[in-house]
């Protein structure tokens, strides 16, 4: 039965007193064959052990404050002078000792083991235990087997302590004394059973290098190598050769990081033992140069960098007309040759009579282009005319509402665009945008006819623009690219991929850019679209109806990207 649950039965039996105290000292001697804990172990001589004893904790809960304390003072004889006017009036003290049988098993001769006995007062007074000392199994002399910590303590009711109990193994021979505890207790004097033995063993040398278990010259950590054992010297061989718990400890940097190569060739590795086990190297291989890189590194690890490159750093130009501009050459992006480091000034509509090359064609003051494919004469996307002649992203307003209605027709004289005459929108539907001979390109398809790039090229790096076409869908992101017709596909809001065109279906706005969220894969390789009420792009972009976009959709102002217009 554990302490604590003795200590409630006691607190219950202890106002009935009489006869209940009588059960519960037979209760306690039903639990003496339990075993006190163990606290420590070391191999010690005897005397060393006392020292050890001596500096134990107690821990126990006395309180020193109390009256009662002042009467624990050992006299001459070793015993405790009781004060009995801790008796006046109604209670009792009452001795419980947990285990009442402590074992320590057979022990080798030299070891010094202690083990804890747990003393608890079970009643409603003060405890005075006014003596502890050993006595022998007969009531004869003890043995010097065994010793304690405490000779008398005093313990406030339903208080606790500990007491330790030391065994010295002196010889080959079996022990039993008993420890008794005097006190003022209703259970009287009280004899806890403390026993232990001793053996004798001898050396255990597996591997023949004289240390083993129990051997005099000392311990072995590995009975099969005689070069490892207590003392020996220690190699660097990820073993521990002299037996002090530590691993090649003697070989200061050993698993650090190190480096060999030089330049890109340099290689981070880990120092190791070296194959005679006495001293360190890097295990790491140099790896072998190759090309040299624009980069700022050495690649060819000949100790130079970006040698093969002499214009690096040198002065440059770019563009021509009002777009040129000077910087320096600069490595590119792949390190395989240099650029120059500033972009031109992008081109902007040819302004006549001024003797400036405005749309840094290398003309001055030509007749606008039809090829640039914007009502204004300048294309703010698919800028590159070579790369992209049948495509342009062009910038500007409109305020007739709608990218899929069936007005084609310009309505304020192609003045929408951002370098044209009407540059607020008023008047303008999405044609007005594209130059004559030009088209809003109609659908996904349409875009990828016309572009060997698809959406790629339609803004300038930096830039935040949206350019719509004339592509809707079924919702949630989905284009109307399929074949399919009737049914679902003449709803607004399915999200079903596969539907053919048609009137019914005006959900979402589609086209290229860099502002906008991402779309579904039917819409490829158109790449943005509007969201819902085009909460995915910026003002002055606008549309609502939350299935009907792309048929009230305006943009009545500049900025944030305008149409894509594809050649006829």
């Amino acid at each position: 039965m554990p302490l604590a649950a003795r200590t409630g039965l006691a607190g219950r039996l202890a106002s009935s007193r009489g006869c209940a105290a009588l059960v519960l000292v037979s209760m306690i001697a039903a639990c003496g064959s339990e075993v006190g804990r163990e606290t420590d172990a070391t191999t010690t001589t005897p005397n060393d052990a006392v020292d050890a004893v001596d500096t134990l904790d107690t821990r126990e809960s006395v309180d020193t404050s109390d009256s009662a304390v002042a009467a624990d003072a050992v006299d001459g004889d070793g015993f405790v002078a009781l004060d009995t006017s801790e008796f006046d009036g109604p209670g009792y003290a009452y001795l419980v000792v947990d285990p009442m049988h402590l074992d320590f098993g057979i022990r080798p001769v030299g070891e010094t083991l202690t083990r804890e006995l747990e003393i608890e007062n079970a009643g409603n007074k003060p405890l005075h235990v006014t003596r502890l000392s050993f006595v022998g199994p007969d009531g004869g002399a003890p043995s010097e087997a065994f010793s304690t910590n405490r000779v008398a303590f005093v313990l406030p009711a339903l208080g606790t302590t500990r007491v330790m109990v030391t065994f010295y193994s002196l010889d080959a021979f079996p022990y039993q004394d008993r420890l008794r505890f005097e006190s003022d207790s209703a259970t009287g004097t009280l004899d806890v059973l403390i026993s232990g033995g001793g053996i004798v063993l001898e050396c255990v040398d597996l591997d023949g290098d004289g240390f083993g278990p129990y051997c005099a010259r000392g311990e072995d950590c590995d009975q099969s190598t005689p070069d490892v054992h207590a003392g020996a010297p220690e190699v660097c061989n990820g073993r521990d050769d002299d037996c002090d718990g530590a691993t090649d400890e003697d070989w200061i940097g050993l698993g650090q990081s190190c480096t060999a190569g030089v330049g890109e060739c340099t290689i981070v590795g880990q120092r190791i033992c070296n194959a005679l086990g006495d001293g360190l190297l890097c295990a790491a291989n140099p790896q072998t140069g190759g090309s040299e890189l624009c980069n700022s590194r050495d690649d060819d690890c000949d100790g130079a960098t970006d040698e093969d490159f002499p214009e690096l750093g040198r002065l440059c130009t770019v563009g021509t007309g009002v777009c040129k501009q000077s910087d320096k050459w600069v490595c590119k992006a792949n390190g395989l040759g240099t650029t120059c480091n500033v972009l031109p000034i992008a081109p902007g509509s040819e302004v006549l009579g001024d003797l400036l090359d405005n749309d840094c064609d290398g003309l001055t003051d030509e007749e606008p282009d039809r090829d640039v494919g914007c009502a204004d004469g300048e294309r703010e996307g698919f800028t590159d005319l070579s790369q992209w002649p049948d495509i342009a992203a062009c910038d500007g307003a409109w305020r007739i509402g709608g990218v899929v209605t069936d007005l084609l027709t310009p309505t304020c004289e192609r003045g929408g665009g951002d370098d044209g005459v009407n540059t607020t929108g008023i008047g303008c539907n999405v044609s007005d945008l594209c130059a004559d001979g030009w088209h809003v390109c109609s659908s996904s398809g349409d875009v990828a006819a016309h572009s060997p790039t698809g959406c790629q090229g339609a803004t300038q790096p930096g830039a935040q623009a949206f350019y719509v076409v004339r592509q809707s869908g079924t919702g949630c992101a989905q284009c109307a690219t399929g074949t399919a017709v009737g049914g679902a596909c003449n709803s607004p809001y399915s999200c079903i991929s596969g539907c053919a065109p048609n009137v019914f279906l005006s959900n979402d706005v589609f086209g290229c850019g860099s502002l906008g969220a991402a779309p579904a894969a039917s819409c490829a390789p158109l790449d943005r679209f509007s969201h819902n009420d085009c909460n995915a792009l910026l003002p002055p972009w606008a549309c609502s109806g939350g299935t009907v976009e792309a048929s009230n959709i305006v943009k009545s102002g500049l900025g944030y990207g305008g149409v894509v217009c594809c050649r006829d």
